[in-house]
């Protein structure tokens, strides 16, 4: 019995193939979970870290130096995302820094109760050498560290998770407007093709029709011309 690769046989029977892209339809549906599913991890991995920003605020004293999580927006990416964070106190009358404004001097005679706060952010790895241990946070410091170290893992794996994300949304804007517009332009040039093969493909099967219809008369003819050849030696 002949062996054939699976990949390069084609089924005469019904569920052995289909004329329509009704796998097309499919695929998207299991990209749109895939994606979907995905999205719902990074939802999870958050509301862990939320979980890991409530324990550093009970592990730790409201004081300068202690470390925490914010959720920031990123001009290249949708929605909000977790960095890890040190608050600082500024000194009284100073405003938190801002991005290329000078810092204005202190202000004489202001309360020191009205001292604002503002959030530096720190790197994220080896986030755990972040953890004060000065008097307040010393007590409570091999919490914290174990608190940071499970932070720092799910701050990696959701890197991971959301470059995989992105990577859709990269390929998406690399192949965008100028590989649709090219699909459309293939298309209109078979749909332009399309009557011209239709007519040779009628003129062929016109001259197969008209070759088998002379073939047929000549076996005709032939098989006449030998019968008649039998009957005159029989008769002789």
């Amino acid at each position: 019995m002949p062996e054939f690769d699976q990949d390069d046989h084609i089924s005469d029977e019904p569920e052995g193939g289909s004329d329509l892209p009704a796998m097309n339809s499919e695929l998207a549906e299991t990209l749109g979970d895939i994606v979907a599913q995905l999205a719902g991890d990074l939802m999870q991995i958050d509301l862990q870290l939320v979980k890991c920003k409530r324990a550093l605020a009970l592990l730790q004293p409201k004081k300068d130096g202690r470390i925490d999580l914010k959720f920031w927006r990123k001009p290249t990416i949708p929605g909000k995302h977790p960095a890890p964070v040190r608050w600082r106190r500024l000194k009284a009358g100073l405003e938190p820094p801002r991005r290329g404004v000078k810092q204005g001097r202190q202000v004489p005679g202001v309360d020191p109760r009205k001292r604002r706060w503002t959030a530096i952010r720190v790197p994220a790895q080896r986030l755990s050498m972040q953890a004060k241990r000065s008097m307040g946070f010393v007590e409570t410091h091999p919490w914290v560290v174990e608190v940071l170290d499970t932070t720092q893992k799910l701050l990696e794996a959701r890197g991971r998770l959301l470059e995989q994300l992105c990577s859709l949304r990269r390929y998406e804007a690399r192949w965008g407007k100028v590989g649709r517009e090219w699909v459309a332009g293939v298309g209109e040039d078979l749909d332009a093709k399309m009557p011209g093969w239709e007519a040779v493909a009628a003129k062929k099967k016109e001259l197969d029709r008209a070759e088998a219809e002379e073939a047929r008369r000549l076996v005709e003819a032939t098989n006449e011309a030998d019968r008649l050849r039998t009957w005159v030696v029989r008769n002789d």
